[in-house]
């Protein structure tokens, strides 16, 4: 279980790296890698969304708020 918790944070290293690990030739770096590609997407989606969100929210209140500004 550990490995793989640990393998997709050890795929960021270089292979130089990797292999000097005492558990390197445990972990399926295959299988690792592709799980930290998932897990890099899914954050990535999850930030873009908020940040979406964050700046829609503000061009949209910003027009709102100098409307109901009174002009002189």
């Amino acid at each position: 279980m550990l490995i793989y918790l640990l393998g997709p944070l050890l795929a960021l290293f270089p292979r130089r790296w990797r292999k000097l690990l005492p558990a390197g030739s445990a972990v399926e770096w295959r299988r690792a890698t592709v799980l930290s590609g998932f897990g890099e997407a899914v954050i990535a989606l999850i930030a873009l969304m908020y940040w979406y969100s964050y700046y829609m929210a503000v061009m949209v209140e910003s027009p709102i708020t100098v409307s109901a500004l009174p002009r002189c």
